[in-house]
């Protein structure tokens, strides 16, 4: 006598052996053209269509966000982001002393 496990693994094999072959999808010009409208309105899909006015908001709402990718910030703050990356709080004052750039929280 044969085992249930063997019987299954047979009716198995024989099952996937008589499966056609499985073709691979293509996608018609106008189902392309479908999908790259429906990404004009996805502000978030990668390779979006935006326009010029929708690019401009984007830029101008980077600039008003300090921790945006491509942030427009002044050269006193990149100074001051680079030192607290490195860690370097505290920097030579141009009086003499130290001046502590990172906040008071971050002082070493």
């Amino acid at each position: 006598m044969t085992s249930h496990a063997s019987l299954a693994r047979s009716w198995i094999l024989e099952a996937v052996s008589n499966m056609p072959p499985i073709e691979l999808r293509s996608f018609s010009d106008e189902h392309r053209k479908k999908l790259r409208a429906a990404k004009i309105g996805n502000a978030h899909a990668r390779g979006a269509v935006r326009t010029p006015e929708t690019r401009a908001k984007l830029s101008a709402a980077k600039m008003g966000n300090t921790n945006a990718l491509g942030a427009v910030r002044s050269e006193a703050t990149r100074v001051k982001l680079s030192a607290a990356r490195r860690r370097e709080c505290r920097v030579e004052a141009s009086s003499g002393g130290f001046d502590n750039i990172c906040g008071p929280g971050l002082r070493r």
